[in-house]
């Protein structure tokens, strides 16, 4: 979160923003930064509702839920083993373009 900090607000190091922002701060930036993190879901909602409306006053007839991103989980490895990663990097990528 201090990197998040440092890059959004003080524009310094980590090191300079730590210097800078109480502790009670940072933990009101910590709440902010989760309340927003939960709004993301929301604006894709509402850019997809947009785009609903943007194509049937064209003459479209998409429905909302074609317009929403998909978002899929991270992949958890485990061993944090390099080489792993990009097997499986390698092996869906393949498999995406049918290679497989």
């Amino acid at each position: 979160m201090w990197f998040r900090l440092a890059k959004d607000v003080t524009h310094t190091s980590v090191e300079e923003t730590k210097r800078l922002v109480t502790w009670h701060e940072f933990m009101q930036w910590v709440a902010f930064y989760e309340i927003e993190h939960r709004q993301v879901g929301k604006d894709d909602f509402r850019f997809a509702q947009l785009n609903e409306t943007i194509n049937r006053s064209m003459g479209g007839k998409c429905k909302m839920k074609q317009f929403l991103l998909k978002w899929e989980p991270e992949k958890s490895n485990k061993n944090n083993d390099v080489a792993a990663q990009l097997i499986a990097f390698a092996h869906d990528y393949n498999k995406s373009r049918g290679y497989e």
